[in-house]
């Protein structure tokens, strides 16, 4: 094992899988292990690392000691979970509190109505994807669209893009979708149409060039959530 030496820890809530994922990002090439805390032995709940820069752990809600925590039942309930998080190396130890939390806005709300969904009320699909922006080549566009907003609103948190090639992570907006810097990334405006005969809505942003190069490889992904009806986006930017 190697001297501890990390840079951040970003934690992202994905309550459709029940799971959690944690990433670590290193200063350097690090060989130890990562593990909920008290849970190193248990396969499920730990990670072995081998001279990585960078490395990520998924864990299921109802396992590795996670603890779950409601706010006020409602329409817009707050769901956090959490647990104590621990980083192993050979001469030093690191272990912190670490958690996500996100809206239940659709699944529980509409499943305690109707346990059963009917066929002709399904999810939209929820689209995000980067292209050239035309009027600025120094800038390009990251659009987020929700294919039906007839009955639906998005909202998005957290997110983040990912160097393929040297395996860094960018934090883009916090968890209420505000953009953190915005010499990397504008806030997202939300663009509606319900006049096209596939009514949608469409996020979008800019990223600059000059921290995503076209000759490189990135990966971008967001935390959302469906809202049966109208969002509560008071918090948000």
């Amino acid at each position: 094992m190697s001297k501890l030496k990390f840079v951040h820890i970003n934690v992202l809530c994905y309550p459709r899988e029940r799971s959690l994922k944690a990433e670590i990002t290193f200063s350097g090439p690090f060989t130890g292990s990562v593990s909920a805390k008290g849970y190193h032995d248990n396969s499920a709940c730990s990670l072995p690392i081998q001279q990585q820069s960078g490395t990520h752990i998924t864990l299921r809600f109802d396992s590795c000691g996670i603890r779950r925590k409601t706010g006020i039942p409602g329409k817009h309930q707050k769901v956090k979970y959490w647990l104590e998080f621990e980083i192993l190396a050979a001469t030093s130890s690191f272990a912190s509190e670490i958690g996500c939390e996100y809206y239940q806005f659709l699944e529980d709300q509409y499943a305690a109505h109707t346990p059963s969904p009917p066929s002709h009320y399904p999810l939209p699909t929820v689209n995000l994807w980067v292209e050239p922006n035309n009027n600025s080549p120094a800038t390009s566009s990251l659009n987020i669209a929700l294919t039906d907003n007839s009955r639906f609103e998005l909202a998005v948190g957290q997110c983040e893009a990912w160097d393929t090639a040297s395996k860094q992570g960018f934090i883009l907006t916090d968890k209420n979708g505000c953009s953190i810097n915005k010499d990397v990334m504008t806030d997202l405006v939300t663009l509606k149409s319900r006049a096209l005969a596939s009514p949608r809505t469409l996020m979008q942003a800019y990223l600059n060039n000059q921290v995503f190069p076209a000759n490189r490889e990135y990966s971008v992904t967001c935390n959302y959530v469906l809202c049966a009806g109208v969002c509560d986006t008071r918090s948000r930017c």
